[in-house]
């Protein structure tokens, strides 16, 4: 009886090559790719420039609740007026401090938010008043409503920060997109 061996015989050069894979993009391919996301990116930017425009609101009125409720508190705690002051103008920013002492919290500036005040009870604003005061009892000195918006952009939604006399403070988000009146 003959053994029987094997044998084996390479494979031709053209069907080795068939197996490797070739890695990596054209040109063509990465100046298609290029484009699509140019033109994603066109048609994006302005509803993501709402969305944070629309946080920087929601930070703001979040601060100056916070903050409120900060001087309220410190004011029970203290036994004393605590203030909510600012230099010039609210979109610069505010201190809740002790009266001329010692500053409890900093707010920073708003640069593209637009804050309005209502002091009384139309719907009109008026000057905003530079200090805010919480008496010893956590009570407000004066009612006051901030309304912050950009202005000349109905795509971003107002929100409103009140102050009722009982020193609560309240953030209300506007429903008509109609900044002389207030949130409602």
């Amino acid at each position: 009886m003959t053994p029987i061996t094997s044998v084996t015989t390479p494979l031709p050069k053209s069907t080795a090559m068939h197996f490797k894979r070739i890695t990596g993009f054209t040109l063509i391919e990465l100046m298609v790719a290029v484009s699509v996301m140019g033109i994603l990116m066109t048609i994006g930017m302005p509803a993501m420039r709402d969305v944070l425009l629309n946080q920087k609101i929601r930070t703001g009125a979040t601060g100056m609740h916070l903050s409120m409720m900060l001087a309220r508190s410190e004011a029970i705690k203290r036994n004393g007026n605590i203030d909510i002051t600012n230099s010039t103008n609210w979109n610069n920013g505010w201190d809740v401090q002790i009266p001329s002492s010692t500053v409890l919290r900093s707010q920073e500036a708003l640069p593209d938010l637009t804050i309005e005040c209502n002091t009384d009870n139309d719907t009109a604003a008026e000057t905003c008043p530079s200090t805010i005061t919480f008496t010893r009892t956590g009570r407000a000195t004066s009612f006051i409503e901030f309304r912050m918006f950009v202005s000349g952009n109905t795509g971003v939604t107002m929100r409103c920060v009140s102050l009722r006399l009982s020193g609560t403070p309240q953030v209300t988000v506007d429903s008509d997109s109609t900044t002389s009146d207030g949130c409602d």
